[in-house]
């Protein structure tokens, strides 16, 4: 048996460069990854089975569960190796389904990790890679779960050291936000590539994220408008510097100076929307 953390993913920043003739976007997004999320345990068994716990598996049972990306992956991986893999998976939801925050792309990176490890498969890394590219934009860079910079269509990952810790607050409103419906929003012209990063500093680190953005924001919120109101809300609370979606949302967050401002401004923030998925995390170096 194996237990392996899925953390969640947050887009510090993300600019849509560009359009393939195939009409996958060209992303420039630096990642990083929270110390919480969800939690995976497979375990050697004669049938293949999903089971679901946690906060937000009522909300994931409501998925078939051959479209579910665990047993997609598992699919994959079979398929790859041409030999079947029983096994009995457990899902510790966590994480709020559509956030913006990768949990099902974390789910499946894990699901990677987790069968290479539990039958010893002789798989490189590189295979394992570009299993993940077939499964979505954001496995490949959690199957990382590093701060990476991750380029083309999410299959290109760089990583990047950090200068220092990222104390974080993550809010998602009862909001279901389908990302495609966001991208066919996305109007205008796209943003330029950036040079290579330097993040050296911590100043420079918070230089980057001011002069950055999320291009997905502006049109989640033309779709959503109540997304405005987290935003707001975290960028009120004392000592957060930075407010922002991650991905095509719902989650958003702000980064704080201190982890005991971000807890302050957690339990503020629950008190007064009861309603809201409020975390604070802080980011995995």
């Amino acid at each position: 048996m194996i237990t392996l953390p899925c953390p969640a993913k947050i887009n510090l920043f993300l600019h849509v460069v560009g359009k393939r003739d195939d009409g996958y976007h060209l992303l420039e997004s630096l990642v990083c990854f929270a110390d919480y999320g969800d939690t995976l345990t497979l375990a050697k068994s004669t049938t293949k089975t999903l089971t679901l716990t946690g906060d937000f598996a009522p909300a994931l049972q409501q998925t078939p569960l051959a479209n579910n990306l665990i047993i997609k992956t598992h699919r994959a991986l079979e398929q790859h190796i041409g030999k079947a893999l029983p096994t009995a998976f457990t899902l510790q939801k966590n994480l709020p389904l559509g956030g913006g925050i990768g949990g099902g792309s974390a789910n499946a990176a894990a699901t990677l990790r987790g069968l290479r490890s539990l039958y010893n498969l002789p798989i490189s890394q590189e295979s394992l890679h570009q299993i993940a590219t077939t499964l979505g934009a954001d496995v490949p860079v959690c199957l990382k779960s590093t701060l990476s910079f991750m380029t083309g269509i999410g299959e290109n990952i760089a990583p990047v050291p950090m200068p220092h810790s990222l104390h974080a607050l993550l809010v998602t409103p009862p909001i279901h936000i389908p990302t495609k419906n966001v991208f066919q929003a996305l109007h205008g012209n796209f943003s330029t590539p950036l040079p290579p990063l330097e993040i050296q500093t911590e100043q420079s680190l918070k230089t980057l994220l001011h002069n950055t953005r999320n291009d997905l924001q502006a049109p989640a919120l033309a779709l959503f408008p109540a997304l405005q109101k987290p935003l707001e809300i975290l960028t009120q609370q004392h000592g957060c510097w930075l407010s922002r979606l991650s991905g095509s949302g719902a989650t958003c967050f702000g980064l704080f100076e201190t982890a005991a401002q971000a807890t302050t401004a957690a339990h503020a923030i629950k008190q007064q929307h009861p309603d809201w998925w409020v975390k604070q995390v802080s980011v995995l170096l």
